[in-house]
């Protein structure tokens, strides 16, 4: 036996040995039987467990399985496999000995792909139906390979890639008359790990009602996956190109049925695939799609759908998604079709571990997102809208505890050029002097704080248990010792504390209190509590040198051109721009502030205008907030976008 939390295999077999559980099933949950077992055997000793695991299925070396394991199966929607070498078919071997192009298709609907396919066969290639079991034009097969696609695509997917390997030398492509159900997009999904191009001919024409077209309900995909395609009307361009298809990848070729020349235009285009003289290259994997801009058909979230709807209405434009779901159903045939999950935050959740067994289980990369470092008008407590995000393949930005996408870059990444280098000097400067911050509802007028003509020094509190603090190395005795550090080495200096907004309006507590008991008794008429809503960028102005634990503030004071004493490890510190008192040993490339803004802001953030919804850079959010914040100059508090 195998851990528990993966599908059950049962193994018909008449010698069980270590090198095939190795082979087929590594680290995998098998129990293993001898494939002359008799009738009473079989419902007393296997049932029982394939019963407990609706993801489990039967695997066999023998040439025939006993009728009633068959029966059984075949009754129950249980998959079956030999697993035996694969060989081609006879007929298939004959062909490939006449050395042809070999395109295969799946004969998924006979009734719609048969007509199809005689049209566009061609003396130039073959075209080869990919049974994938035997019979798989056969409804029960169907059925069983669709439940075993949804329940348990890893498996799925293996199973067509061991029907594909032997072959894949000779093959110039798969052909689909359809991708839209989980196994053809399992099959699409093998056929790009082994190298092997798709290309789809949809059966339909485009309805009347184009918004309906090619779209599943259940599952929510409304975008073919295959690397082409041989599109049939201008009609289907236009929607398959409207919901993010990339153009360059679509040919208008004509209805088979309809136009005379719209096989001969396929064959054509195959025969040119099949001889080298088009080169097909692959689709984006998901994560490169995520990071060049490209569309996500389908993605799912661990949020309520009241949370979708209010406070990350904007996801779905920040992250160039179609449909976004949420993923705390128990149905898992709604989630087969995402292409990938996105997690807020690293705090667990019983929510965000189902989110992530989902994952595993359909073999789908899970991102981490986090409120952007300019959020919106009003605090996030407050139920506006954020309008930025920062995306990361590992971990939350802020997390020390392991390196995220954002550090690995800021480690391993390239040097800017000049331009993006000028950008990035000219973006920071446009946000200092707008006084652009991650929450933008706080006055920006100056404030009378401390003792007169004395200087400052700002340290700033957090919310108490922000994950933030704990995942960026630091505690409570953080802020104690922050403080009277501040204090100690800034004797001529008045020691602004400045209180968290959430501690401020949304109902929160900091670790700064009134009291701070630890203060030494002859320190404690230069130590002010900033209590009162302000910009932060209007205290950064009074203060020579600003101290945090793992504030963003610390990096807006950088942007400000002031020293920053570090006492966690936040996603700027350790690389030589500010005054480390938590080392981060990783971290030993040196980056200036314009480089971590370049990264952090631009590269792994997205932002949204909060009027019309589309997607904008970061320049442009900061002057829609500016202008707006501007409002505040007399010290009414901004108020928030009228929505999208």
């Amino acid at each position: 036996m195998r851990p528990d939390d993966k599908p059950l295999r049962i193994l018909l077999s008449r010698k069980t040995s270590a090198d095939i559980l190795e082979k087929y099933f590594p680290d995998e949950r098998v129990l293993s039987f001898k494939s002359s077992l008799s009738r009473w055997e079989f419902h007393t000793k296997c049932v029982p467990w394939i019963l407990s695991d609706r993801r489990a299925g039967i695997f066999h070396t023998a040439n025939q399985l006993p009728d009633f394991v068959r029966a059984f199966c075949q009754r129950r929607g249980i998959p079956i496999e030999n697993i035996a070498r694969t060989r081609p078919a006879a007929y298939t071997a004959a062909v490939l000995a006449q050395g042809k192009p070999v395109f295969l298709y799946m004969p998924w609907a006979p009734e719609h792909d048969d007509a199809l396919i005689d049209r566009i066969k061609s003396d130039a290639y073959e075209l080869l139906a990919f049974k994938m079991p035997k019979d798989a034009g056969g409804k029960e097969v169907r059925h069983s390979l669709s439940h075993l696609a949804i329940s348990d695509p890893d498996l799925c997917r293996k199973r067509i890639m061991r029907k594909l390997t032997p072959l894949r030398p000779i093959l110039s492509g798969i052909v689909l008359t359809s991708d839209r159900a989980p196994v053809m997009r399992s099959l699409v999904e093998a056929c790009r790990d082994l190298g092997l191009p798709t290309f789809l001919l949809p059966h339909e024409p485009a309805s009347i009602d184009p918004a309906r077209y090619y779209r599943n309900p259940k599952t929510g995909t409304s975008l073919p996956v295959c690397d082409v395609i041989l599109a049939w009307s201008r009609l289907q361009q236009e929607i398959f190109l409207e919901r993010g298809y990339p153009a360059e990848r679509l040919e208008i070729v004509g209805a088979g049925a309809l136009d005379s020349n719209a096989s001969d235009r396929i064959r054509s285009y195959l025969t040119d695939v099949a001889t080298g003289h088009t080169r097909v290259e692959p689709m984006p994997s998901t994560h490169e799609k995520l990071s060049q801009g490209q569309v996500i058909d389908v993605a799912a979230i661990a949020s309520s759908e009241e949370v979708l709807q209010s406070i990350q209405c904007f996801l779905p434009q920040l992250l160039n998604v179609r449909t976004l779901k949420s993923s705390l159903t128990q149905d898992v045939e709604e989630m087969a079709a995402v292409e990938m999950f996105f997690q807020w935050g690293v705090k667990r959740t019983d929510a965000k571990d189902h989110q992530r067994s989902l994952a595993r289980r359909l073999r789908k990369p899970l991102m981490v997102i986090e409120d952007g470092f300019i959020r919106s008008m009003k605090i996030g407590l407050s139920g506006e809208p954020g309008l930025s995000v920062i995306v990361d393949d590992t971990t939350s930005y802020y997390d020390a505890t392991r390196q995220s996408g954002l550090e690995r870059a800021l480690e391993d990444g390239r040097a800017l050029t000049d331009v993006e280098r000028q950008r990035a000097l000219l973006a920071i400067r446009q946000i200092v002097d707008k006084r652009v911050s991650k929450y933008n509802h706080a006055p920006t007028a100056p404030i009378t704080v401390g003792r007169g003509g004395e200087p400052k020094v700002l340290v700033v509190d957090q919310r108490r248990g922000d994950q933030s603090i704990r995942s960026g190395l630091a505690n409570k005795g953080s802020f104690e010792t922050m403080l009277l550090d501040a204090i100690s080495t800034h004797p001529d200096h008045d020691i602004l504390v400045k209180v968290h907004p959430d501690a401020i309006i949304g109902g929160k507590s900091g670790y700064y209190t009134e009291d701070l008991p630890y203060i030494p008794e002859g320190e404690r008429s230069r130590v002010f509590l900033v209590s009162n809503d302000v910009n932060p960028f209007v205290l950064i102005d009074l203060v020579d040198a600003v101290f945090v634990v793992s504030s963003g503030m610390g990096f807006e004071a950088l942007m400000a051109g002031k020293p920053v004493h570090c006492y966690g490890v936040p996603f700027y510190s350790g690389w030589g721009a500010t005054i480390d008192h938590k080392p981060m040993d990783r971290r030993t490339r040196r980056r200036s502030v314009e480089e971590i803004f370049h990264f952090a802001y631009i590269e792994a953030s997205r932002y949204v205008h909060p009027e019309t919804g589309k997607r904008i850079e970061v320049e442009e959010l900061v002057a829609l907030i500016g202008e707006r914040a501007g409002k505040t100059a007399s010290g009414n508090s901004g108020e928030a976008f009228p929505p999208a």
